[in-house]
């Protein structure tokens, strides 16, 4: 059965957290993790065609002001 566009849409809108962020090589003989391998994120999509998304270190440095 093939999905529509319609139907992923609809399936996609809400929040989704980052489960895991990496980078490879083609072969998929290197790999790195650019935020660290604990990366945080969430990415959102919206009823109305919008998507916000944020990735971040876990070990980043928190702000002083």
């Amino acid at each position: 059965m093939t999905t529509t566009a319609d139907e992923l849409r609809a399936n996609l809108i809400g929040a989704w957290t980052l489960q895991s962020y990496e980078s490879s090589t083609i072969d998929g003989s290197h790999v790195t993790y650019p935020l660290g391998v604990d990366a945080r994120g969430i990415i959102m999509y919206t009823l109305d065609g919008y998507m916000s998304a944020q990735l971040m270190r876990s070990d980043r440095t928190a702000l002083s002001t």
